[in-house]
């Protein structure tokens, strides 16, 4: 994810464990609108845990679909009004594929930009 996706920087989540990897807003804005993560809400988006379960942020109007679609849950602070919805740990390669989609959605709501790489590289 830190590499491949523009105007991000990896580090330790601000929010999780210590053991929680988290990617942030560097050089770009959020967009308009987007929350993300407390405690700042405009940088963290994504955080990877040790187990290799992912909380993200992600477009409001399209949780339902994503919680539908079976390949995650909503965060226990969810109904609470906090934006995060948590994506199962991969187990194989195809499910990885699906998790770097599910990352670039996260990043496209998070900036209003679609990714200028491909998935693939993520």
């Amino acid at each position: 994810m830190a590499t491949a996706l523009p105007g991000i920087v990896p580090g330790r989540s601000e929010i999780s464990v210590p053991s929680t990897w988290a990617v942030f807003l560097s050089d770009v804005a959020p967009a308009e609108g987007a929350r993300l993560f407390l405690p700042r809400g405009n940088a963290e988006f994504a955080h990877l845990h040790a187990d290799g379960s992912l909380h993200l942020a992600l477009d409001p109007a399209g949780h339902a679909a994503f919680l539908a679609s079976g390949w995650g849950e909503k965060h226990p602070y969810y109904d609470r009004g906090v934006n995060v919805v948590m994506f199962y740990a991969p187990r194989d390669q195809a499910e990885l594929e699906v998790a770097k989609k599910v990352i670039a959605a996260s990043y496209h709501y998070a900036t209003g930009r679609a990714p200028t790489v491909t998935t693939a590289a993520a």
